[in-house]
C-alpha cells in the first residue's frame, strides 16, 4: 500500500537534475519590430542589417533578406504573403521582395527622411509609412 510520501519520493527522484542543449541557435532579434505572419507560420524580425523570416513552431531560420550591409530602419510583410518591404536607414531606399522566391523586385530611393514604422493595408494593395520627418506616405 502506497503513501502520499512514497508518491512525492518517487516524483522527485524522476525529475531531471541535468539538461542538455538539443540544438544552438545564433541570433534572431535585435530589437525592434516583430510581424508574424497571418497563418502564424513564420515570423519576421530584425536583426541588426537583415531581415530574418523565422519559423514560429520550431526557431530554424527560413529566409534571410538583407540590404547590403545597411542596417534597416523598417519592415513590413504582406497580408497575403507575397511581398516583403524593407527601408534602409542611411541611405534612404525601399527594398521591395517578393516574399515567396526571396528575389529584389524593386528599389525606390526616399525622401531624405527615415522610415520609423510601415504597414500594409489588410488587402496587401496599399503601403503606409510614417517618416522621421512626421510625414505618412501612402504607396500603392
Amino acid at each position: 500500500q502506497s503513501t502520499w510520501g512514497d508518491f512525492v519520493r518517487l516524483y522527485i527522484m524522476s525529475l531531471r537534475t541535468k539538461f542538455e542543449c538539443e540544438r544552438k541557435m545564433g541570433v534572431v532579434f535585435s530589437g525592434g519590430k516583430i510581424q508574424p505572419s497571418l497563418d502564424g507560420e513564420n515570423i519576421v524580425c530584425l536583426c541588426e542589417d537583415e531581415l530574418f523570416v523565422i519559423n514560429a513552431a520550431n526557431g530554424d531560420v527560413l529566409k534571410v533578406f538583407g540590404a547590403d550591409g545597411e542596417p534597416m530602419s523598417s519592415f513590413a510583410l504582406s497580408p497575403n504573403k507575397k511581398t516583403l518591404v524593407g527601408c534602409t536607414k542611411e541611405k534612404g531606399r525601399m527594398l521591395i521582395w517578393d516574399f515567396e522566391s526571396n528575389t529584389l523586385r524593386r528599389t525606390i530611393k526616399l525622401p531624405n527622411a527615415i522610415v520609423q514604422s510601415m504597414e500594409f493595408y489588410k488587402d496587401s494593395k496599399l503601403l503606409a509609412t510614417a517618416m522621421s520627418d512626421k510625414c505618412v506616405m501612402v504607396w500603392d
